[in-house]
């Protein structure tokens, strides 16, 4: 929400398309770009995923939620892939999808070469597969440098596993191209 605002303002022939899947979280987004004047903003109320058939949708409350494959409401999807072919140039991806992230990584890694720059905050889920080395190897197929900044760890892991919200590992990967 605040990242669309912040980059048209920075560049304000930019095209920005935003995608929300938690329906709260979309209004407050709409609310806040139409608060700020800006009436080319792309909202879009849809999780991002890897089909366009829909997906189950758990909204945690604050400003995250997440995809789940056995509960919570029914919501429409979007393809990320999709929407990225329609672009020749993409200068900026941000993707923050509490855990999904590696997913859409694989299924766009035939279009990824139209992004510049991409930042993914990867979460690790408790009790799933770590796909982290899957995730920057798509990235290294791709062209891209990364650099991996910490948004929260465990300060102890050998003697406590900490967790936040079912993850015990979040990092911020910031990506441009080679």
């Amino acid at each position: 929400g605040l990242a669309s605002i912040f980059f048209k303002r920075r560049y304000p022939n930019g095209r920005v398309t935003a995608i929300e899947a938690d329906p709260k979280i979309a209004n407050i987004l709409n609310a806040n770009v139409a608060s700020v004047g800006f009436n080319d903003i792309l909202c879009i109320h849809k999780a991002v995923w890897i089909h366009n058939d829909g997906i189950g949708f758990s909204a945690e409350g604050g400003t995250s939620g997440k995809i789940t494959s056995n509960s919570g409401a029914q919501i429409p999807s979007i393809r990320l892939k999709d929407l990225l072919t329609g672009y020749d140039h993409i200068d900026f991806l941000k993707i923050d999808i509490e855990g999904a992230e590696y997913e859409v990584i694989m299924d766009c890694g035939s279009v990824l070469s139209r992004v510049q720059h991409l930042f993914i905050e990867y979460h690790s889920i408790t009790d799933e597969v770590q796909t982290l080395d899957r995730l920057l190897h798509i990235l290294k197929e791709n062209n891209f440098r990364y650099h991996i900044k910490e948004a929260y760890v465990s300060h102890r892991p050998f003697l406590h596993i900490e967790q936040q919200c079912h993850m015990d590992l979040q990092l911020n990967i910031y990506a441009y191209r080679i």
